[in-house]
């Protein structure tokens, strides 16, 4: 992401490395990249099997509209996407899309004997974006995604993402969005408590659910 943010101010050659937070932070509330004012932001990064780091973030905006209005579904199809361009359209993007956002089934998919694949691929056509009710069979075919994103039948194995980051050099970024408070509070606990001892999820749970009603 910060070399995202650098490339789209115009200095591209800057190391990300050597970038202070508070430069990250002015930044990104310049650019408004996820839609907003990033007022508070939560990560962790964890490594794969193989030693490949990856990113979790939760990002706090500013004045969001809920995602159940139509602003919020205008928003959420403003930042993060899944469009997978032809070549004729946008050769540079059609071709990030092909390397780094296909999913592509792998021994993963099918963990614990799962019959279907565990990441909700391929995903279902929508004409628009959409919200899932957490009690629908669709948000557990979608994978336990609030919501269903606008996609034509050539995008059903493309994954989210910023497609702006990728446009700017990201070599992948995944995005999913979260807005029911409860699920959130749920994801959040059970990223930080990951690999601690099991209790300490539900205090984590506790006290995210006194601060955020």
């Amino acid at each position: 992401m910060i070399k995202a943010l650098l490339i789209a101010d115009g200095r591209p050659d800057e190391d990300p490395s050597q970038i202070s937070i508070d430069e990250v932070q002015r930044l990104i509330a310049i650019y408004l990249v996820l839609g907003g004012k990033v007022i508070d932001y939560w990560w962790r990064i964890e490594f794969q099997k193989e030693g490949s780091p990856h990113l979790h973030l939760v990002v706090w905006i500013e004045n969001l509209s809920s995602f159940e209005t139509p602003e919020g579904i205008e928003l959420i199809d403003q930042v993060v996407s899944c469009h997978y361009p032809s070549e004729q359209e946008n050769p540079e993007l059609h071709n990030l899309v092909k390397k780094n956002q296909r999913h592509q089934h792998t021994h993963t998919c099918h963990k614990n004997n799962s019959q279907n694949c565990r990441f909700a691929f391929p995903r279902q056509p929508s004409q628009q974006t959409r919200i899932v009710q957490p009690s629908s069979d669709e948000f557990i075919r979608n994978g336990g995604r609030f919501c269903t994103l606008k996609r034509n039948s050539n995008e059903t194995y493309i994954n989210n993402s910023i497609q702006r980051f990728l446009n700017s050099g990201m070599q992948t970024w995944i995005f999913s969005h979260v807005e029911i408070m409860k699920l959130l509070r749920i994801n959040i606990a059970k990223y930080v408590a990951k690999s601690e001892p099991t209790d300490l999820t539900g205090s984590i749970l506790l006290q995210l659910s006194e601060k955020f009603v």
